[in-house]
């Protein structure tokens, strides 16, 4: 035990030798050195626990840059919070959050862990972990150097206010667990499971106290996570939160949970919305996944130190990349061309998340190259440096595809291809799901009303996104319809009919199936010719239903267009839209602003190039694409 405190005063003591990193934490701390000093000491008097010292070295060399929100107003704030949340006949939540948060963030602050921490504080947070780390049974697995990510930090997550967030759940959420059965009180996969079935449901707000996220009732991923991380590591259960900065198929982040199980594996779970080793997201492709930690990566550390322009989420050095543990992945090395002058020496990769390329790998430039670890495959990319002026292009967008192997995305303009577009955005699963419903069903002509003596002009084959059908035969007929497949419900969207060398639409009067479904006014067959391709006809009947028109005389249809229920993501009649592929100049226009006078679209454009369909009259939903065998391959 001399020896220990010994080191300790050597180690912090000595100014004439490089700092060790220990030393430059206390020393960034500033004023607030003496309460960091007296933890260590504290755990090197007698009889004090070894591990218990290492644990608190470990808190205290990876706290700079940790960030939390103080200030005069947090006290009253956590009351006024806790007391929304406690009222179960509140019922607008939010608007009483918002005016809290207004009215007190004028004494709320920004504050550097390192600066503020109290002494007490981390000693408590350090035996209470290493004392449900050493009690609970499903924590035995655990080995120190993952204790020290997985249950030991006092904190989940950067810019929320720092409490014992321990104690306040000292009691609950262990009910369910089974301590009587000899194997399974010994499971973290168990525990975890019968824990996160008692969490509940939770809302979103920002600066939220960890010990108030279960009294609220709703959120985000990141909520949900943050939540079962301060609940399940309160109960010594290990876990963590991994997430992805950009869905590599459509905008936003999301945010999950793992857990380390017996074996060594860490499974995912969403606290209150999935259990461990239930599905979760296993469809969807991930692109870079990131482990939030509690060390700083000292390689992020030193990218921030080297460069005086990093993009925003570079800036986070408390994670690491643990993409291949979800996705095949592949080394990809990228060539910087002599004509960049990229002064940092770092090249980064990003994704499109509908309107921007954002960053989501980084790697150093060696002899004119770059060489990016573990890329996620199956996932369009475009290589980037950065400047005080943001993201600049170092090379061609590329799809790394499911082999493994790199295909430049460079458009050529000596051979361009024609090009049918019917999507900006691939459809959504419900819209997929909803839209099949078509198929089978029928467009018919008749003279009389009951359409006894009805021909059927076509018969829909597959989904599409809309359908533009030109009607061959030269017969007028006085009813024109749709006639829904079988258990079809007949859910079509919108139907316009056009005659022979017509561009304008004819109407006459809506006839078809009464009723709706459930009997919602929102569906019944008026909304067909409504001019709004997000309403549709529900039928109250699965087969038989129909709709149309009564055009009161015969009439010589030329053509008709007819969209399934859909996400309005499809081309709609009327929106003005703009084309644009990649070229050297970064995103270029083809053309100019298009109208549609159809529900398809048809340019003459660069091969083997990345293209951007953008309805600039309404929507957000857009995705890049590639066109190959007559289609769009949306990424």
């Amino acid at each position: 035990m001399l020896f220990r405190i010994f080191s300790f005063f050597i180690i912090v003591g000595c100014s004439a030798c490089r700092p060790s990193v220990l030393e430059s934490a206390l020393e960034r701390a500033g004023e607030n050195r003496i309460e960091l000093e007296r933890v260590l000491r504290h755990y090197s008097e007698e009889d004090k626990d070894s591990l218990k010292w290492e644990a608190a070295r470990f808190l205290i060399e990876n706290m700079p840059g940790h960030l939390s929100i103080g200030g005069d107003s947090i006290g009253p704030y956590y009351a006024a919070l806790n007391a929304v949340f406690s009222n179960d006949t509140l019922r607008n939540w939010q608007d009483s959050l918002d005016k809290i948060h207004e009215y007190y963030k004028s004494g709320l602050r920004v504050q550097e862990d390192i600066k503020v921490i109290k002494s007490g504080f981390l000693i408590a947070n350090i035996d209470s972990a290493f004392r449900v780390w050493r009690e609970k049974p499903w924590a035995s697995h655990v080995g120190f150097d993952d204790f020290c990510e997985y249950i030991l930090p006092y904190t989940v997550g950067q810019y929320q206010p720092l409490e014992d967030w321990r104690k306040k759940f000292a009691t609950g959420y262990e009910e369910q667990i089974d301590l009587r059965h000899p194997r399974l009180s010994h499971s973290a996969f168990w525990a975890a499971t019968w824990v996160n079935r008692e969490i509940g449901t939770q809302i979103r707000f920002p600066l939220l106290f960890p010990s108030l996220l279960p009294k609220s009732r709703g959120g985000s991923c990141r909520e949900y996570a943050l939540m079962g991380l301060s609940i399940m590591r309160s109960k010594g259960i290990p876990v963590m939160m991994d997430f992805i900065p950009q869905w590599p198929v459509r905008s936003g982040r999301h945010y999950w949970n793992v857990m380390l199980d017996n074996r060594g594996k860490n499974v995912v779970f969403l606290a209150t919305e999935s259990d461990p080793g239930m599905p979760h997201k296993v469809e969807e492709k991930l692109g870079k996944v990131y482990r939030q930690t509690y060390a700083i990566n000292r390689d992020l550390e030193r990218l921030n130190r080297e460069c005086g322009d990093v993009p925003d989420f570079f800036q986070n050095c408390f994670m690491k990349d643990v993409t291949a543990e979800y996705m095949r992945t592949s080394d990809v090395e990228i060539e910087v061309p002599s004509s960049v002058k990229c002064s940092e020496n770092y090249a980064y990769l990003t994704i499109f998340d509908n309107e921007d390329w954002v960053p989501v790998d980084w790697a150093g430039i060696h002899r004119g190259k770059a060489l990016f670890k573990n890329v996620a495959r199956d996932i369009v990319y475009l290589p980037v440096y950065y400047t005080s002026d943001g993201l600049k292009p170092l090379a061609s967008p590329f799809l790394l595809d499911t082999d493994g192997k790199v295909i430049v995305l460079k458009g050529d303009t000596l051979n361009r291809q024609q090009l049918k577009l019917y999507r900006k955005y691939p459809p959504s699963d419900n819209a997929y799901a909803m839209g099949r419903r078509i198929v089978g069903g029928k467009i018919q002509a008749a003279n009389r009303a009951d359409f006894s003596d009805s021909v059927t002009i076509y018969r829909v084959p597959e989904w599409k996104s809309a359908y533009s059908l030109k009607v061959t035969t030269d017969t007028a007929w006085r009813y024109w319809r749709y006639l829904s497949a079988e258990n079809g419900l007949c859910n079509i969207a919108e139907l316009v009919f056009y005659q022979r060398d017509s561009m304008r639409p004819i109407v006459g009067e809506i006839i078809g199936t009464e009723g709706s479904c459930f009997n919602d006014p929102n569906h019944v067959k008026e909304k067909v010719f409504d001019g709004d391709p997000l309403t549709f006809f529900d039928a109250p009947t699965g087969s038989g239903a129909w709709v149309g028109m009564d055009f009161g005389k015969e009439v010589n249809i030329g053509k008709l267009i007819f969209i399934p229920r859909t996400d309005g993501n499809m081309i709609q009649l009327g929106d003005t839209y703009e084309l644009y592929w990649w070229g050297p100049e970064g995103w270029q226009l083809i053309g100019g602003p298009r109208i549609a006078r159809d529900v398809v679209l048809e340019y003459l454009a660069p091969s083997n190039a990345l293209y951007w369909l953008r309805d600039v009259s309404r929507g957000k939903e857009e995705r890049i694409f590639t066109y190959s065998d007559g289609k769009q391959i949306f990424w």
